[in-house]
C-alpha cells in the first residue's frame, strides 16, 4: 500500500510533513505517442542475442544476432550480424548488415552483405549490396553497388506475410520463455 503523506526533510535539516497522492500508473494504450517511441541501441553497446520487439528500433551499436520489429534503422558505423524481419528499414550510409532481410520496405545507403527480400527495394548511389534481391518493386541510383541477381516476384507477399507472422510466432514464444511458461524448456 502506498504511504499517504511522508516526511521529507528540508535543506536547513527541519522535518516538513507534505501529503502527496500518487497517481497510478498511465496504461500503454493512453501514452499515445510514447509508444511511438524507437528503443534505442547506443554507439557503446554491444548486443550478442537477438532481439524482439513490436515496436520501432534504432541502432547505432553493434548487435550480433537476428532482428525482428516494426521499424529497424541502422545508424551510420552500426553493425549487425544476423537477419533481419521487419516491416521498414532503414540502413544509413556507413551502416553495415551482414545476413539476410526480410521487409517490406528496404531503403539502403549502407552495406548489405545476404539476400533481401522485399515488396519495395530503394538502393541509393552509396548502397552496396552483396547477395541476391527478389523483390516487387525496385529502384537503384547511378552509383550504387549490386553483386547478386534481382527477381521480380509476385510470391514476395506471400514470403513476407510468412516471414512477419513465423516472428510474431516467435514473439510470443520469447515472451513466454522470459515468464518461465515455455513448455519445450521445462520438457528438456
Amino acid at each position: 500500500m502506498l504511504p499517504k503523506s511522508m516526511k521529507i526533510l528540508g535543506n536547513d535539516g527541519s522535518d516538513k510533513l507534505t501529503s502527496s497522492v500518487v497517481p497510478p500508473p498511465v496504461p500503454r494504450s493512453a501514452r499515445g505517442s510514447d509508444q511511438r517511441k524507437p528503443s534505442v541501441f547506443a554507439s557503446n553497446l554491444s548486443i550478442f542475442g537477438d532481439i524482439k520487439s513490436e515496436g520501432d528500433i534504432h541502432i547505432e551499436g553493434e548487435i550480433d544476432g537476428s532482428i525482428s520489429c516494426r521499424t529497424l534503422t541502422v545508424a551510420n558505423t552500426s553493425r549487425i550480424h544476423g537477419n533481419i524481419t521487419c516491416k521498414n528499414l532503414e540502413l544509413s550510409q556507413d551502416g553495415v548488415i551482414k545476413g539476410d532481410v526480410r521487409s517490406d520496405d528496404v531503403k539502403i545507403s549502407g552495406k548489405i552483405e545476404g539476400h533481401i527480400t522485399s515488396r519495395s527495394v530503394h538502393l541509393y548511389s552509396t548502397a552496396k549490396v552483396l547477395g541476391n534481391i527478389v523483390h516487387e518493386s525496385l529502384s537503384i541510383e547511378a552509383g550504387a553497388h549490386l553483386d547478386g541477381e534481382c527477381r521480380h516476384s509476385e510470391e514476395v507477399v506471400r514470403l513476407l506475410e510468412s516471414a512477419h507472422s513465423e516472428s510474431a510466432r516467435s514473439n510470443g514464444k520469447s515472451k513466454a520463455n522470459a515468464a518461465g511458461a515455455s513448455r519445450e524448456k521445462s520438457a528438456v
